[in-house]
């Protein structure tokens, strides 16, 4: 369809989204992120497209490092807009300034990913995100990935959108207080560690909290992961 014709941007005004007719055909529509002017042209995020050409766009955004991060959801824009009444363009410092004003106890976790995320965005980092929780905005297909990080079948997803990243961390905010306190389970040092050499660029980086039963399983598996990148420990003050 016409959708062909639009043309990438890195602050894209336009989305696109995949739904089924009455017949479970698949189709295509356009929908807008943010009011658009007569005469102003529609624009969309490419996703892992816009990394094959250099992008020339008013509003190019380049990105230094890509990071994956297990246990962290994406930059849900229309979660953000429900709950802090921010409008477009939902940006890290407008985000932060709603969260100061705000109760503590009534900032939830997903909200504190998305200004994370925002602002490993800002710093100039390309962050892709794994976890069970779903995200509705348009980057999402190509960016965070709704499946148990825990089990090595999202690399097959990785791998087949070919994304290669020069660190991966899991989500130290979450990973301690969660359901796996401070130790991950065994298949993520025999399985899911040796999975993620083939998306690790060389030097890159894993990062793991410093804690007593992570420390012992890695020693414990030390022969599964590949010596071809680094291995991180941070202490709570790094984290």
């Amino acid at each position: 369809g016409l959708q062909q014709y639009i043309n990438h941007s890195c602050d894209p005004n336009c989305v696109f989204q995949k739904w089924n007719d009455i017949r479970g055909k698949v189709r295509i529509s356009v929908y807008t992120r943010r009011p658009i002017g007569r005469g102003d042209e529609l624009t969309v995020d490419y996703g892992l497209a816009r990394e094959a050409f250099d992008c020339q766009c008013s509003a190019c955004r380049p990105y230094s490092k890509a990071v994956l991060v297990l246990g962290m959801t994406g930059v849900d824009v229309a979660q953000i807009q429900a709950r802090l009444g921010i409008q477009h363009p939902v940006t890290h410092e407008n985000m932060a300034r709603t969260l100061v004003r705000m109760n503590p106890a009534k900032i939830s976790q997903k909200l504190r990913d998305n200004l994370r995320l925002l602002a490993m965005q800002k710093a100039g980092s390309r962050a892709y995100t794994v976890s069970l929780e779903p995200v509705w905005d348009g980057d999402a297909a190509t960016t965070h990935f709704a499946c148990d990080w825990n089990r090595p079948t999202f690399l097959k997803k990785l791998q087949e959108l070919r994304v290669t990243v020069d660190a991966v961390t899991v989500d130290h905010y979450w990973m301690p207080a969660g359901y796996s306190g401070d130790k991950l389970p065994d298949h993520f040092f025999e399985e899911t560690i040796p999975n993620l050499v083939p998306i690790i660029r060389d030097g890159g980086s894993l990062f793991l909290p410093a804690k007593a039963r992570i420390v012992d399983q890695l020693l414990r598996s030390k022969k599964r992961w590949d010596a071809r990148f680094e291995l991180h420990l941070l202490d709570d003050q790094e984290r």
